[in-house]
């Protein structure tokens, strides 16, 4: 214990020193937060928030189950965004509503689980989005993978061309309905994630039907399922075809 009388006897700091001690202090302060700055963080720190992705993080792969049977549930077709009815879930997705620019700009669906029903359920909104007469350039973008093969611009460009039905043939003025009713898997989980064949129905004014496919390749990337074509001036390989046979109905 100290006494009095010693504290007394403790030598005085001189002002002088006083400012030393400080300034030395607040030298060394600057120095280990600059060298730390740079350095990673330990174990069991906090790092950083960094936005990569908008959408949820990946909670690993969901093995494919009874989709390739059965159309998975839905919670409603909707036309919110797009001419033709898709899918949504609240389950599979899409999750999020992505608007750039101004307030009026055109929506899109984004942010799909990642699972076999969820690259189903991007593939089918894809096709939706795809029968715009002016597709969303926003969407493609995003839809897009960033590793897709060049020109990447060639990607975009071909899944926003204007009316993809007049391409393959058809007069808007004849076309009555234009439906998705089916798919078929071509692939999960072997090299490129998913590739799924969609299939469409269009209807004319004379009730006379004729069958589409449109494929799509997916890759997860960003935390959502990404198109990877392997020919970018005809990514979807829309086409006519006699029948739907091996297509397993969406509804």
């Amino acid at each position: 214990m100290t006494t009095p009388q010693a504290e007394s006897q403790e030598p005085s700091t001189l002002p002088g020193v006083s400012v030393l001690i400080i300034g030395a202090v607040l030298i060394l302060t600057v120095f280990i937060t600059v060298v730390l700055d740079g350095m990673p963080l330990r174990t069991g720190a906090t790092a950083p928030a960094q936005s990569v992705s908008v959408c949820h993080p990946d909670k690993g792969v969901i093995k494919l189950g009874d989709v390739r049977q059965k159309a998975p549930p839905v919670d409603e077709w909707s036309f919110d965004t797009t001419p033709v009815a898709y899918p949504k879930s609240k389950k599979y997705g899409p999750w999020f509503i992505e608007h750039k620019g101004a307030a009026a700009a055109p929506a899109y669906g984004m942010c799909f689980q990642h699972s076999p029903e969820g690259a189903l359920f991007a593939a089918t909104y894809a096709a939706a989005e795809s029968l715009q007469k002016q597709p969303n350039t926003d969407w493609a973008e995003e839809f897009v993978s960033k590793k897709a093969k060049k020109p990447r611009s060639t990607v975009v460009d071909a899944l926003t061309k204007e009316d993809l039905l007049v391409s393959l043939g058809y007069k808007p003025e004849e076309v009555k309905r234009v439906e998705i009713v089916g798919y078929k898997y071509g692939s999960y989980g072997h090299g490129l994630d998913a590739i799924i064949h969609i299939g469409l129905r269009v209807t004319d004014n004379k009730d006379e039907v004729t069958y589409l496919t449109s494929t799509y390749i997916l890759v997860w990337e960003e935390n959502d399922w990404k198109f990877f074509p392997l020919d970018p001036s005809d990514p979807t390989e829309t086409k006519l075809v006699p029948n739907l046979d091996g297509y397993i109905s969406w509804r």
